[in-house]
């Protein structure tokens, strides 16, 4: 238990550094082309795990439609999502809006499942959404300078990447509720490999055709970040936190999403300076009840 309880925690700590990491690599990276280098690390530390563990990468025929739609949820509509929402918004704000994925999961679960929404579901949604109006309404000043243009480009500016974070949380909720749906009969391993590769895909289309970024004058040191984000952030967090979910009950799966904006907030606070305000530290107890609450019903 001890094992698994640290195994979580390191999850957490990583994914929570992911914001922060995320937003001092925009200073030199276009924000699809990061991301999709990011994932191209990732997916090279995953595949190379699961030849060393000699794990199949075989899928049988039968599963590729609900693989590749899982893998479009789960990572392209993801990494697009979250990426400009953290390019446009704080870190911290980020982050907050980005893990209430298990509120809209417990949402979803009923179409697609047909697990009618409790009364504790219902108001999971409701603390939730509360949460966002608040992260929408605050301004801490860390978000992209936008004083030239009014108040109005700034608003809109942050509406839109609340949105594009929006949609990232609910793509990965209904990604996690077709995974939960499919049965794949691969190792866990190899379906992050295959989930990683394929959502990444698009991201790599995308970059070179809207971005065009030189990659020559990036310093030395943010591509060790970018390195070091892939293999640690990605390939090592996702592979310790399924391994924690194979020696702890499936419970505490909560306590992981409930941990990583904590880490964010307070990860973005010391190294990016962002404001602790009273408002973005409502909007976080809003969504981590409503999380917690969404996790539990």
């Amino acid at each position: 238990m001890r094992l698994g309880m640290s195994m979580l925690v390191l999850v957490a700590l990583g994914w929570g550094f992911t914001w922060p990491v995320v937003r001092y690599l925009l200073s030199e990276f276009a924000p699809i082309t990061m991301r999709a280098l990011m994932c191209l690390v990732a997916i090279a530390g995953l595949g190379l795990t699961a030849i060393a563990h000699g794990d199949s990468l075989r899928i049988a025929r039968r599963h590729w439609g609900s693989l590749a739609a899982a893998s479009f949820l789960n990572m392209t509509v993801w990494i697009l999502g979250t990426t400009y929402g953290v390019a446009l918004l704080s870190a911290s704000e980020a982050v907050i809006l980005a893990y209430t994925t298990p509120v809209w999961v417990a949402i979803i679960a009923w179409p697609v499942l047909g697990e009618r929404p409790t009364g504790r579901r219902l108001l999971a949604l409701a603390l939730g959404l509360a949460g966002v109006f608040l992260v929408m309404a605050g301004r801490d000043g860390a978000g992209p300078a936008t004083t030239a243009t009014g108040a109005e480009a700034d608003f809109m500016l942050r509406l839109i990447g609340g949105a594009a974070t929006i949609t990232g949380s609910i793509g990965f909720a209904l990604g996690t509720v077709l995974t939960k749906r499919a049965r794949w009969n691969i190792g866990v391993v190899s379906a992050t490999f295959w989930q990683t590769l394929i959502g990444t895909v698009p991201v790599a289309i995308l970059a070179p055709i809207i971005e065009h970024q030189p990659l020559g004058p990036v310093s030395l040191t943010a591509w060790l970040v970018l390195a070091a984000q892939g293999l640690i952030g990605l390939c090592g967090c996702y592979l310790l936190w399924f391994r924690a979910l194979t020696i702890l009950p499936a419970g505490v799966q909560s306590i992981g999403s409930l941990m990583v904006p904590v880490f964010g907030v307070l990860i973005s606070a010391v190294w990016l300076a962002e404001p602790i305000t009273l408002a973005k530290l409502a909007a976080l107890g809003l969504t981590l009840a409503g999380v917690a609450l969404a996790a539990r019903s």
